[in-house]
């Protein structure tokens, strides 16, 4: 009686394997016949990659790339065994299914391309940590540069941001710019003196019910 000699196992497969299986596409299989031990061999001496290899009564269930299917007809014949396909998955057989849905294949890759388009950009700026300078100021600063949303993000350069709003600001002692996905982001720190000036409260007329005199 003929031995199996090589066993494969889906599950000791890497993610990117696996992604390599579906973009390929494999089938299930159900192998029996007169030997169909003999026919694993031969596959495996041929280099045709079988796995998840399971027993069942008196045949074999396995899985194989649908490449390597079209090369086992002659071990099929040599074998004398039957070989039936059971499942079909794999993006080849996905892109069978929907052929005739042109437009829908069309509006996901439209999409895609307009996602990607848009993550070049920046359509945001967010100012924070300002206390006396208001955004506006540093928006119309930034726009003076031609930094405003939509500017791609390669034209870019958040070092020379930093020191451009250093420049224009006196009261400015630190300065940091970052891109976060589609957002620029600016945080400012202002000097103790321009923080007081802010929290400093204005002058007022003092009011009394009764008639006195302010020693």
């Amino acid at each position: 009686m003929n031995q199996l000699i090589i066993v494969y196992k889906i599950g000791e497969s890497s993610l990117f394997k696996r992604f390599m299986m579906f973009m390929k596409g494999y089938l299930k299989i159900r192998i029996q016949g007169c030997s169909p031990e003999r026919f694993l061999n031969l596959c495996n001496h041929k280099c045709i990659y079988l796995w998840e290899i399971r027993r069942i009564n008196d045949c074999y269930e396995a899985y194989v790339y649908v490449e390597d299917f079209r090369k086992i007809k002659q071990i099929v014949k040599k074998t004398r065994t039957c070989v039936r396909i059971l499942e079909r998955e794999g993006f080849p057989f996905f892109l069978y299914r929907y052929k005739n849905r042109k437009l829908f294949f069309a509006g996901i890759v439209i999409a895609i391309l307009i996602l990607y388009v848009l993550s070049l950009y920046i359509w945001q700026i967010e100012i924070s940590q300002n206390v006396r300078i208001t955004d506006d100021q540093i928006l119309r600063l930034l726009s003076e540069y031609q930094i405003e949303p939509g500017i791609k993000k390669s034209e870019l350069d958040c070092q020379l941001i930093e020191k451009m709003i250093r420049k224009e600001f006196d009261e400015v002692v630190w300065a940091a710019a970052s891109q976060d996905g589609a957002r620029l982001l600016i945080m400012i720190n202002e000097n103790e003196t321009a923080q007081k000036k802010e929290e400093m409260p204005k002058s007022q007329d003092i009011y009394a019910p009764y008639a006195g005199k302010v020693l």
